[in-house]
């Protein structure tokens, strides 16, 4: 059987983001996730669970029409606890020209490294880690996202 790996407190990712973690006895992980884009710094609740290493939360983030989805394994490197997380966002499908019923292009997906700690605080050795890249077209809060279709 895995050890369980302490969740709460806070978590960074590559893009300064951090996740403030709670999680009650039955594994359900509540939070807020902050953003910190060119134009300030947001929050927004989140909700999910975590068990053993293995990690699921979800943000909405409405005033951008668009909820996101994480799912990751939570793991040691040089002995530090960090979780890759695979994330897809469905955005409301007036914020993006969906032709020819091709709902799939409001679906967006990418993938997050999260360390633990606070993102202001840490060495920026882990700058630039993960698979993300900057679209400027999005709006701000999607900035590092990077579209994947099968189309």
């Amino acid at each position: 059987m895995k050890q369980d790996i302490e969740i709460q407190g806070l978590w960074h990712n590559q893009h300064k983001s951090e996740i403030d973690f709670s999680q009650s006895s039955n594994g359900q992980i509540t939070g807020v996730f902050k953003t910190h884009t060119s134009d300030g710094h947001h929050e927004y609740p989140l909700t999910g669970y975590a068990h053993n290493d293995v990690i699921a939360f979800c943000v909405n983030f409405i005033e951008h029409g668009s909820v996101t989805a994480w799912v990751g394994q939570i793991f040691h490197e040089k002995g530090n606890p960090v979780f890759n997380t695979l994330w897809h966002m469905s955005v409301e499908m007036g914020k993006i020209e969906a032709k020819d019923d091709r709902s799939w292009k409001s679906i967006l997906s990418g993938s997050d490294k999260f360390y633990r700690g606070p993102a202001l605080l840490q060495n920026d050795e882990n700058a630039g880690e993960g698979e993300t890249e900057t679209i400027s077209e999005y709006p701000p809060y999607l900035y590092g996202a990077r579209k994947f279709s099968i189309y």
